[in-house]
């Protein structure tokens, strides 16, 4: 691989962990998931971001771009759709901080493995900004190489970034002391999840 190409890609991905960084509904997903239910189901999330970001990352690559820039209409939907699902789980934060219980994550065995990686899946795969940034990184990518075995290695290097950074905030969000505090105040964490989700939520439709 030529120089300006790994050093094209390495850009490329620098610039996704800082987006992955950045606090947004992915971080908050892992984060009510590690408070409410541990680290098991909060890595589990984890892994779902992952794998969304494996797959915007390899189908953008190879032309989910230029499908939304056909068809703008397609990425309206995925706000709806994302916005929706947001709103739905600002409800459920919202509902436990007033009535108790289960909130957006609620905690307990019913959060299975399958069930939690497809929270994380579904927070990442209807997230229309997710789809915009991954626009413009696979239009950066595609115009370094089209060489099919590196635009998928990329899209595995991405994926692990996903993985070890929100693996990062589901193992700071499980801890005890962090847990000891949601226990302590949870109608309290749980009103502020509705809060961050219901906004995100009604930013995304709007």
């Amino acid at each position: 691989m030529e120089n300006d190409v790994l050093l094209g890609l390495i850009a490329a991905g620098m610039g996704f962990a800082l987006a992955a960084l950045s606090p947004g509904q992915n971080m908050a997903a892992v984060a009510s998931t590690g408070l409410g239910a541990g680290r098991r189901p909060a890595l589990l999330v984890a892994s779902g971001i992952a794998t969304g970001a494996f797959f915007w990352s390899l189908s953008m690559s190879y032309g989910l771009a230029r499908l939304f820039e056909a068809y703008p209409w397609s990425l309206r939907v995925l706000s709806y759709v994302g916005g929706g699902y947001l709103l739905y789980l600002a409800w459920k934060a919202l509902r436990a901080a007033i009535r108790g219980g289960g909130g957006a994550i609620a905690p307990g065995e019913d959060i299975d493995g399958f069930r939690a990686w497809g929270h994380g899946l579904a927070v990442t795969a209807t997230n229309p900004k997710v789809a915009l940034f991954w626009a413009s990184i696979a239009t950066f990518v595609t115009s370094l190489t089209t060489v099919d075995a590196v635009l998928f290695a990329f899209a595995l290097v991405i994926a692990l970034e996903a993985m070890v950074i929100y693996g990062g905030y589901a193992i700071l969000f499980s801890a005890s002391r962090s847990r000891q505090a949601y226990n302590s105040a949870q109608s309290a964490f749980e009103a502020g999840f509705g809060v961050v989700f219901g906004v995100l939520g009604v930013i995304l439709i709007t």
